[in-house]
């Protein structure tokens, strides 16, 4: 399908280090897509690289209300506890948990990239601490208690590296 020819030429350009090349790409993904809200993360990690914050905030703010979109109704979805059904709207509500904390992420590191330090550390927050993604976050928000000159914070923040429950 289109859509994820585009999306796999997007990403293989923003990992080349091709960012204007993966923008045009990722915005010819299906808006109707399910690839669109990974498009609209890759998209907004481009526009983060190339210092356009405005686009950038735009697009992980997209994909969040997408993501977030899809897990509610995969929640709704009445399956049959066990059954492939389940467990296939299992696997895509985690998928979509994942993509949300990334587009979280994304806006704690766009925010941080314009020195919006409080906003930044707001959006770091909002990370479930269940998620995959949260464990490096924790360096991130090391580096923004740093620009704000909170150094216990920072401190404690890469201390919490060494807690038996993050060993892996």
């Amino acid at each position: 399908d289109r859509s994820a020819y585009l999306y796999s030429l997007g990403k293989d350009a923003l990992l080349k280090g091709d960012e204007d090349r993966a923008i045009q790409y990722l915005s010819g993904v299906s808006s109707r897509s399910a690839l669109w809200p990974f498009a609209l993360q890759l998209r907004g990690s481009a526009h983060a690289i190339l210092g356009k914050a405005p686009e950038a905030l735009k697009d992980f703010n997209s994909c969040i209300d997408r993501a977030g979109d899809y897990v509610r109704l995969t929640e709704e979805e009445d399956a049959e506890e066990g059954s492939a059904r389940d467990r296939l709207l299992r696997g895509r509500k985690n998928e979509a948990e994942d993509l949300l904390a990334r587009c979280q992420a994304g806006i704690g590191r766009t925010l941080y990239q314009q020195g919006k330090f409080e906003e930044a550390e707001r959006a770091y927050d909002d990370i479930a601490k269940v998620s995959l993604v949260w464990p490096d976050i924790l360096f991130e928000q090391a580096w923004n208690a740093f620009a704000k000159g909170e150094y216990n914070r920072t401190l404690g923040k890469l201390v919490t590296y060494k807690s038996p429950a993050l060993q892996f």
